[in-house]
């Protein structure tokens, strides 16, 4: 299970309740949540445990929603939470695959110039592993 590679790699792991799970690593911290239709996963614990429940500010909008029906895994980022004081850019992203290949939908968000920076550091991500460029 994921408790268990983690505690394996060092990280300690504390259960919540029947169905969830924190994961404390040495640079962050994870909590997972599985439900019957969705596992919710966040860096926060309190808003991971709120977003599960369906309390606090909400997380998913309109989008993800769609994002969600038709990939494997959608995700929802706010850049500004993450690096306070820097300009937000907002990312919504779509992982699923066909038979052929995996399919990336990638959404983004925000101050164009942040935005431009944002693109130009994935093309340089994408070419330094020798994918092909989008």
């Amino acid at each position: 299970t994921i408790g268990r590679i983690a505690e394996r790699g060092g990280a300690r792991v504390t259960r919540m309740g029947p169905s969830g799970l924190r994961i404390e690593g040495p640079k962050r911290t994870f909590t997972f949540v599985v439900q019957a239709d969705r596992v919710v996963v966040g860096t926060h614990t309190d808003a991971t445990l709120h977003a599960a429940t369906g309390r606090g500010d909400p997380w998913v909008r309109p989008s993800l929603d769609d994002l969600a029906r038709t990939h494997a895994v959608s995700m929802i980022m706010d850049t500004a939470a993450m690096f306070p004081g820097m300009k937000a850019v907002g990312v919504e992203l779509g992982l699923g695959a066909t038979e052929q290949a995996w399919q990336l939908e990638l959404r983004l968000s925000g101050d164009p110039e942040m935005l431009a920076m944002f693109m130009e550091s994935l093309r340089r991500s994408i070419a330094g592993a020798g994918l092909p460029e989008p």
